[in-house]
């Protein structure tokens, strides 16, 4: 098929198209297939886990905006604020030769499956305690009630013991 950029044929080739350094579209994209990043450990160096994600994470907000320039689509847009992120993700945020900066999305998966994961480890550990207190707390509740019984054996006239034991 052909590749048209500014209204000119860039390419005819039926195979795939390859554009080495950087490529810019103003508008919309729409992709028709899977868009893929390198992204093979042979091709990697100084390879280390992600720190802190949760916190970092918190620390980015979600906005809902409308672009300035009237030529961008005009519907209410939701993302981010590059300014915002390159505080706290700078090898997120590029600057254009104009001075703009813009944000690699695709690049927050990392750090938003390391925040899942680090939850998920919370989560798990919040389960088992609460189960270990529940088992407790049964526990407590069984020696409660002994206890209630052998004082009321010894001395009917307590308060206590006016009450339905197997209620509480």
């Amino acid at each position: 098929g052909n590749v048209y950029v500014g209204g000119n044929i860039l390419s005819t080739t039926a195979g795939p198209v390859n554009i080495s350094g950087d490529f810019t579209i103003s508008g919309n994209f729409l992709a028709g297939g899977t868009i893929t990043a390198s992204s093979d450990e042979r091709l990697k160096k100084e390879i280390k886990p992600l720190e802190h994600p949760i916190e970092k994470l918190l620390q980015i907000n979600g906005v809902s905006y409308k672009w300035k320039d009237s030529k961008k689509e005009q519907t209410t847009q939701i993302g981010l604020i590059a300014q915002n992120v390159q505080k706290i993700y700078p090898e997120l945020v590029r600057t254009n030769k104009d001075g703009k900066l813009s944000v690699a999305y695709q690049n927050l998966v990392a750090p938003i499956i390391e925040a899942i994961r680090e939850l998920y480890t919370e989560i798990t550990h919040l389960f088992t305690s609460i189960d270990k207190l529940q088992k407790d707390v049964e526990e407590l509740k069984k020696e409660n009630q002994q206890l209630k019984e052998a004082l009321c054996e010894h001395s009917s006239s307590l308060k206590i013991c006016h009450h339905n034991l197997t209620e509480e």
